[in-house]
């Protein structure tokens, strides 16, 4: 290389050449993950059994593909969803770019700048178990629901389209409004409103807590887990 032009030429272009495929297949990539959807990590374990803290996703971005894929965009009773923190800063550019990197990198484990929440902290996952209209109570942990075209009260694991497990496993007080409630008065769910709840229903916050949750702050919806490998249910599917 110090004594051929030719090598040297050939050596530059090699090297331009493997900078630009890092480059583009990370623009790619990124694009993808902003428009379409991206993997994301769950941190809690507010929605065991099935997915447990540590848990990697995708989600599919209901908020700016919806009309492209308006299939996709409809919420149904069983979804799990990715909601914003209800207080999330704004973030600048540069931070937004770092936050990919770090990100991308990092496979989701790292975010250099990240959203603040007043309840949790960090963006959550809930599973959609009311839907606008509904009419709905809680007993012992499970939801009634009487939907906005029907006469009769069924629980939520009647009506959900997919099925999905609840954990109860931690000790419970006598007391079912103490806490993580298990009891809960008949309301109504407004227009655009969702009630939201954790599979692990005893010590996690949900729709018990702050309320039902509007449909501009659900960002997307868990499409499958693809990590860890020990349980790979799709969640577009009725579990087995």
């Amino acid at each position: 290389y110090d004594f051929s032009f030719e090598l040297k030429k050939n050596l530059q272009k090699k090297i331009t050449f493997v900078i630009l495929l890092i480059f583009t297949f990370f623009l790619v990539f990124s694009l993808i993950f902003s428009f379409l959807l991206f993997p994301s990590r769950i941190k809690s374990e507010a929605m065991a059994p099935q997915m447990g803290a540590n848990s990697f996703v995708y989600v599919y971005r209901t908020d700016l593909t919806g009309r492209l894929f308006w299939q996709l965009k409809n919420l149904n009773r069983g979804d799990v969803v990715y909601i914003e923190p209800y207080q999330a800063p704004k973030l600048s550019v540069q931070k937004k770019i770092v936050n990919l990197f770090t990100k991308f990198f990092t496979f989701q484990l790292y975010s250099a700048y990240s959203p603040e929440n007043e309840f949790s902290g960090t963006p959550s996952f809930r599973r959609v178990v009311g839907l606008p209209g509904d009419t709905i109570y809680m007993k012992n942990y499970i939801l009634y629901i009487k939907p906005a075209d029907s006469n009769h009260f069924l629980t939520e694991f009647e009506l959900a389209k997919k099925g999905y497990e609840t954990d109860l496993s931690e000790e419970v007080s006598h007391d079912l409004r103490i806490g993580a409630a298990g009891i809960m008065d008949e309301m109504v769910l407004g227009d655009d409103e969702y009630f939201v709840l954790a599979d692990n229903r005893i010590s996690h916050l949900d729709s018990r807590f702050y309320g039902p949750v509007k449909e501009h702050y659900i960002k997307g919806k868990v499409l499958f887990k693809y990590f860890p490998l020990n349980r790979l249910p799709l969640f577009n599917r009725n579990a087995e």
